[in-house]
């Protein structure tokens, strides 16, 4: 006569008091990561609130006392009242052909100058990267006067060429680069040397595609910087007609500083073309590896 066993039931594990307090503490810290992010996105994120609900305001709402958050009457009569004071065409296409040419060539320059100081061996290559180092240290100001008076030396004051030459080579963009193809395998490069490809085709069929990643972080990232730089085209253009959108917006605000609203508008359609960038390719600057140390 066969025993049937019963299985036995399965006890939890009792957790201890040391454990329990461990959980307690890990959860209490995410929660107040989470509440400092969103205490820090509020406090960022209110001033381009209030810019862009202030562009549908009328006159009277923006200076009414106490001031509203919220506008009561939608208007789009300031983005027309802007877009006919303002020039906003011809500042925009200023802009938006200066910040792909300032965008484009460093990128393109920078993948080269990478694939060379990764992946060419010659006499001299750890003092160029050094070199490039100390370049990264100096601020902006300190080149500023000296880039201007070789601008006027050059007799460029006035014309496009001090914001396109200058820009041609991004120090930063050459070190992220070659770091990215220090990473390439040397063997792939070699098979294609024993093909009998010469060193500018492996670049552009090898090289330059597996970095793509990088060179469009770069290209966003120079792009950014292009559409905002402010001092620079300040000094060294002279014709109205030349001014970039950053340049010409605050011309704007000299004359017709009364005018919030237009104000706030010409503003809201600076920023756009920047936070589009910014979110067609913020894939590309996480996979080029900008952000590989933190750890959140």
């Amino acid at each position: 006569m066969a025993v049937t066993q019963r299985p036995t039931a399965v006890r939890p594990v009792p957790v201890s008091a040391t454990a329990r307090q461990a959980r307690v503490r890990r959860r209490l810290a995410v929660a107040l990561t989470y509440a400092a992010c969103v205490v820090c996105a509020l406090v960022l994120g209110f001033p381009f609130y209030w810019m862009l609900t202030g562009a549908f305001k009328a006159p009277q709402e923006l200076t009414s006392v106490p001031p509203t958050t919220f506008p009561l009457h939608w208007t789009s009569a300031n983005f027309q009242q802007a877009w006919s004071a303002f020039d906003f065409a011809r500042y925009f296409w200023n802009s938006a052909w200066l910040a792909l040419a300032r965008s484009s060539i460093p990128a393109f320059t920078a993948a080269l100058c990478g694939y060379v100081l990764a992946k060419i061996a010659f006499r001299g290559r750890g003092v160029i990267f050094v070199g490039l180092l100390v370049t990264m240290m100096l601020p902006g100001a300190i080149t500023l006067i000296p880039s201007y008076l070789l601008m006027f030396r050059l007799h460029w004051i006035g014309t496009y060429w001090p914001l396109i030459v200058p820009s041609m080579f991004s120090a930063y963009g050459t070190f992220l680069m070659r770091q990215l193809m220090m990473g390439l395998p040397n063997e792939t490069l070699d098979a294609g040397r024993i093909d009998g490809a010469s060193e500018w085709n492996l670049f552009l069929r090898i090289a330059l595609p597996s970095m793509w990643p990088g060179v469009a972080a770069v290209f966003i990232l120079s792009f950014i910087g292009a559409w905002d730089d402010f001092l620079w085209p300040l000094m060294v253009l002279n014709d109205p007609s030349m001014f970039t959108l950053p340049v010409g917006l605050a011309f704007f605000t000299l004359q017709h500083y009364t005018l919030l609203g237009p104000l706030m508008a010409a503003t809201v359609l600076t920023t756009l073309p920047i936070i589009a960038v910014f979110y067609v390719g913020q894939r590309q600057i996480v996979d080029s590896g900008l952000f590989a140390g933190l750890h959140l």
